[in-house]
């Protein structure tokens, strides 16, 4: 643009905004509606009324062809509101414009757009509809990792639905306070919390809403390392949707239970049921969760040796989460795609992709995920061969990990320190945290870090001399791997063992299982 287009529309905004102020109020006013007429007139007439709010179940939204200027006629509808003397219907229409502001805005993935509505839409209304309004804006505001905004205004819907004695509604605030706790790592808050929600759930509440309090908590049980805890409640809830036609609820519980088989050790499983998640959410056209479940899929296929396939689920679910506008998923996918691009060697693009993944964890707020992705670089480090950088890494890590209070990252990153140790020829304190990490994944029914760290100090053993105990080590830990379908670690740690044999001048032992 040259500098006399600049200036022109420079002028031409003050000369627009001069003429605007030249009016006398109940004139702009005027000018406000008969806006609002022309616009509707141009644009397929009044649109329908939405589903109200307040109310339990999911709302219906007819699409309209006014829908993306929504914005402006609620904005035309407020400004008129002072040429009239009975403004009722102005008022009835700035709340209908705005409703459709924030559906047509969550249609776009424009979170921050729809949560400013929807705050705004609550500023008009009282009672359950208010307490209704603030839960779709803390939704949305949770998508772009605004957790901090979220706890007031769902402490405030909490007790308006209770005063209104909208139970329903209470129980899904409840939930949804409960899973902040969760998401920012409260654990005995959030624990407390969906006990609460399932008993008032069991004896208020439809089957429907009784099934999501089970699977919130089983989410929960899973991230303490609960496994057997958390996957009974799923196959409960799991039971209860499939009498429902809520099929989002299915899928989501379908790929829960997909991650909890992964972590126990069950690839097969944990693939099969990670793809009937996505098929479902791509058959009623859920991008947000389809985005989540591919990075899921990808971390199967990697456990179970297919590279490829699994950088395409990881590389999908990146472009599908920036489209929709999911930072932390993004940010998840992100991790996930940098441990693949760390293990295929790829050092300088995994560290760039490991720093944008910590960027958007600590901009959202998930400190679990920030956790586990420096532990990530820290192994990458290692791989480089950078052991300071590594250490401070992992002690990073490590404090985020003890911290949250999450047994299952810091018996991982112990496992890491043992390695680190290793590497480094301090062999005792090697086999020291290698046993730190077997007691805590043996806790946690961590089959697969189990796995993988026995094989590990098989390597270690062999260095101090110990040739029986890592014998029984690498049997074990094989084996295990083997189970759970592990065989690229397997190779990796085959190859771990061989160098250590070599090291001892003892005859190498990897090949058997």
């Amino acid at each position: 643009m040259t500098s006399a287009e600049t200036a022109y529309l420079f002028r031409h905004a003050l000369v627009r905004d001069a003429a605007y102020q030249l009016q006398t109020p109940g004139d702009r006013a005027r000018l406000h509606r008969l806006s609002l007429v022309l616009i509707e007139d141009l644009f397929g007439g009044r649109p329908p009324e939405p589903t109200a709010l307040g109310q339990s179940g999911h709302r219906l939204h007819e699409p309209h062809e006014s829908d993306p200027y929504a914005v402006e006629l609620a904005r035309h509808a407020r400004e008129a509101l002072a040429a009239v003397d009975d403004g009722s219907e102005l008022q009835a229409l700035h709340q209908l414009y705005l409703t459709r502001a924030a559906d047509y805005a969550v249609r776009q993935y424009d979170h921050p757009a729809a949560a400013q509505a929807w705050l705004e839409l609550a500023d008009l209304l009282q009672g359950s509809q208010r307490g209704d309004a603030l839960l779709h804006a803390v939704t949305e505001m949770q998508f772009t990792g605004r957790h901090s905004e979220c706890e007031p205004w769902l402490k405030e819907a909490l007790t308006l639905h209770r005063e209104a004695g909208n139970t329903p509604l209470e129980v899904s605030v409840m939930g949804e306070l409960a899973s902040l706790y969760r998401e920012t790592d409260r654990m005995d808050e959030a624990e407390s919390t969906f006990h609460s929600v399932l008993k008032l759930a069991t004896e208020t509440c439809g089957p429907g809403r009784q099934a999501v309090a089970m699977q919130n908590l089983a989410n929960l049980y899973r991230d303490t390392g609960r496994p057997a805890e958390a996957e009974k409640l799923f196959l409960l809830a799991l039971e209860t949707f499939k009498g429902t036609d809520d099929h989002l609820s299915v899928g989501n519980t379908l790929g829960n239970l997909g991650l909890a088989c992964y972590e126990t050790g069950r690839n097969k499983d944990a693939e099969r049921l990670t793809r009937e998640a996505l098929e479902i959410h791509r058959a009623i056209g859920n991008r947000s969760f389809e985005g989540l479940y591919l990075v899921n899929l990808g971390i199967v296929l990697m456990a179970s040796a297919r590279p490829e396939e699994a950088e395409e689920a990881y590389r999908q679910a990146l472009a599908i989460n920036r489209e929709v506008g999911n930072r932390r998923p993004q940010g998840i996918a992100l991790s996930n795609l940098a441990n693949l691009l760390a293990d295929s060697g790829r050092f300088e693009a995994a560290e760039a992709a490991y720093r944008d993944a910590l960027s958007i964890h600590r901009e959202t707020g998930n400190l679990r995920m920030e956790g586990s992705t420096l532990g990530n670089l820290a192994l990458l480090y290692i791989d480089q061969g950078r052991p300071e950088s590594a250490e401070a890494t992992l002690c990073e890590a490590m404090a985020i990990h003890q911290q949250l209070g999450n047994r299952r990252s810091i018996g991982i990153t112990s496992g890491s320190l043992a390695l680190l140790h290793q590497e480094a020829g301090r062999i005792d304190a090697a086999l020291h945290h290698y046993r730190q990490a077997l007691d805590l994944h043996r806790a946690v029914s961590n089959r697969r870090f189990e796995g993988i760290d026995l094989c590990r100090m098989a390597s270690a053993l062999v260095l101090s001399g110990a040739l029986t105990e890592a014998q029984v080590s690498w049997q074990e830990g094989a084996t295990i791997l083997t189970e759970v379908e592990d065989l690229h670690t397997l190779a990796s740690a085959r190859t771990m063992l061989e160098k250590a044999c070599r090291q001892a001048d003892v005859a190498p032992f990897g090949d058997a299982v």
